[in-house]
């Protein structure tokens, strides 16, 4: 009852992230994406893969999506949803160039399959009409399944109903395409990585 009781506190005190919640943050994301299977395809050494992960979200975190002020989290950091902005969510040849060397730290040999997961993302993606895009939403797997997912989601969601904004994601799993699907996101496409890789699906709620 008191898992129950602190998942249910947790979800209800859905508040925005900040620059001292990275670590931690990352950490959560990085555990609820180790078994993911864009993840493990990208990363394919298990005893490598969330040192990547966490190391990966950091930089991001700190470099790209806090800065935007649109990343969400709980009160123990359980998880985060996190969203760029319509307009902004395509990253530019400076930024890119800006954040190439943290990149390449943290990702080291496995920024060569990392970067052709994120082209083909970039490729997918669509220019109009201006939307909120949802980079990333994880928790924890020792809190999920209790409507913590669905509570970091809620106040960009609401913020699309009040101003009848459109969103978009990929969806990387059966699992996570269900709950989207729940919450008013429709299959766009459906794609497959490369090498015979995983299915993924592109999701567009209007």
């Amino acid at each position: 009852m008191r898992d129950i009781a602190a998942a249910a506190a947790e979800a209800q005190a859905v508040r925005k992230a900040t620059a001292g919640d990275v670590p931690a943050l990352a950490t959560a994301l990085g555990r609820a994406f180790y078994d993911d299977p864009h993840a493990r395809w990208v990363f394919r050494s298990d005893k490598r893969r969330m040192k990547r992960l966490r190391d990966g979200y950091v930089v991001g975190l700190r470099g790209l999506f806090l800065p935007q002020d649109e990343c969400y989290t709980t009160p123990g950091v359980v998880g985060g949803a996190i969203w760029m902005k319509p307009g902004q969510s395509r990253i530019g040849a400076l930024q890119q160039l800006r954040l190439a060397p943290a990149m390449a730290a943290a990702y080291r040999r496995d920024i060569v399959p990392l970067g052709r997961l994120l082209a083909t993302m970039d490729a997918m993606h669509p220019h109009e009409p201006d939307h909120w895009y949802l980079a990333f939403l994880g928790v924890d797997p020792d809190w999920q399944g209790r409507g913590i997912g669905a509570a970091l989601m809620a106040p960009v969601i609401e913020h699309c109903d009040r101003d009848g904004t459109p969103a978009y994601l990929e969806a990387s799993s059966e699992g996570n395409r269900g709950l989207y699907e729940r919450h008013g996101f429709a299959v766009r496409r459906e794609y497959r990585l490369w090498g015979g890789g995983p299915t993924g699906w592109t999701m567009w709620r209007e």
